[in-house]
């Protein structure tokens, strides 16, 4: 089996971006919500938190529902 360079970096390329755009909202949503909501950083960090155990229910239901979608366009 041959390595498919092309393929190779385009997955790359994805699991970069997809990582810079998590960055990004890690670090630029609780200043959001400090500076412009007024809230603590206690309070920034719950939120966080709480969007990261949403995810864990999110995630799944959604993929669940998107594997499940027939349209006229495709799967």
């Amino acid at each position: 089996m041959k390595l498919n360079y092309k393929r190779t970096i385009f997955v790359g390329f994805a699991f970069f971006l997809i990582c810079t755009f998590w960055q990004a909202y890690d670090t630029i949503i609780p200043k959001i919500l400090t500076d412009k909501f007024g809230m603590s950083q206690a309070a920034s960090g719950g939120v966080m938190a709480l969007d990261n155990v949403l995810a864990i229910f999110l995630l799944p239901l959604f993929g669940a529902i998107s594997d499940k979608t027939n349209t006229k366009l495709g799967r």
